[in-house]
């Protein structure tokens, strides 16, 4: 992780703008979602609907930009010039590599639920012998949702690495899973484990703090900046070790514009 030390030194306000603006993404969709909850059980108290849709799109706007700003900064932290950029120059370079992440984060969360619902179901038939799901604790749906993240380790480690570091769209970047092991990357791996066991763990805390005032706020916005951090480091420290195993091309090649057709 070293070498995600060195990038965070030499670009740390390339790197404190992802992490707060991805914080504050987080702590926007847990007032979208605790807002829709609380507006099922008391209809009165939704938001006006043009007020909903203000949030709905300032929301989905910053989460464009934090994405390509995000892609951007990855993609130039282990390129030739791996010196600092102006936002503007990450955007523009993450913007290549935008529809392509999309689809795969969309691929991803569909089969990461899939796993996890099919996992948290064999615990409550088998295990628990529960008919309702409201009768499952909360930490068994959270030990259930980590068992399905430990199944899709190594696609959600790599593949996004492989696309930004060779350019590669989603389907390529998966047959080239082959080329990078586990065991190659013990740290990486433990890092990845430990990174997100603690964001299960910190998540299930918060679910136990009541959903007002001005501590829990405080709690949601600590939340979202410390997962933050660690998922931005663990994605870099990824890009850094899929760098360091791509042998260098005699040409560097600029990426290549993706678009909505593109597979």
């Amino acid at each position: 992780m070293s070498g995600v030390i060195t990038v965070f030194r030499k670009r740390w306000p390339e790197a404190a703008l992802v992490i707060i603006l991805q914080a504050l993404l987080m702590v926007l969709l847990e007032e979208i979602a605790g807002r829709a909850s609380v507006a099922q059980q008391n209809p009165s108290a939704a938001l006006p609907g043009h007020m909903g849709f203000i949030l709905g799109m300032g929301t989905t706007l910053l989460a464009i930009i934090w994405q390509m700003l995000y892609l951007g900064f990855l993609a130039t932290a282990c390129s030739q010039d791996a010196g600092p950029r102006q936002p503007a120059q990450l955007v523009s370079i993450g913007r290549l590599f935008f529809w392509r992440m999309l689809r795969f984060q969309i691929l991803l969360g569909v089969i990461y639920i899939g796993i996890s619902f099919v996992i948290l179901a064999v615990v409550q038939s088998v295990v628990l012998a529960s008919k309702q799901v409201s009768g499952i604790p909360d930490w068994v749906v959270h030990l259930c949702s980590f068992a399905a993240l430990v199944v899709l380790a190594k696609p959600m480690l790599f593949i996004p690495a492989v696309m930004i570091v060779r350019d590669r769209m989603v389907l390529e970047a998966v047959g080239l899973l082959k080329e990078y092991r586990f065991f190659e990357a013990k740290d990486l791996v433990r890092a990845f484990f430990l990174c997100f066991a603690a964001v299960y763990l910190l998540s299930f805390f918060l679910g136990m703090i009541k959903p007002n005032g001005a501590f829990y706020y405080a709690a949601v916005g600590l939340y979202a900046v410390v997962s933050s951090a660690l998922i931005v480091a663990v994605t870099l420290a990824a890009v850094i070790f899929v760098a360091g195993k791509t042998k260098p091309a005699t040409e560097p090649a600029e990426p290549v514009e993706d678009n909505l057709t593109a597979d």
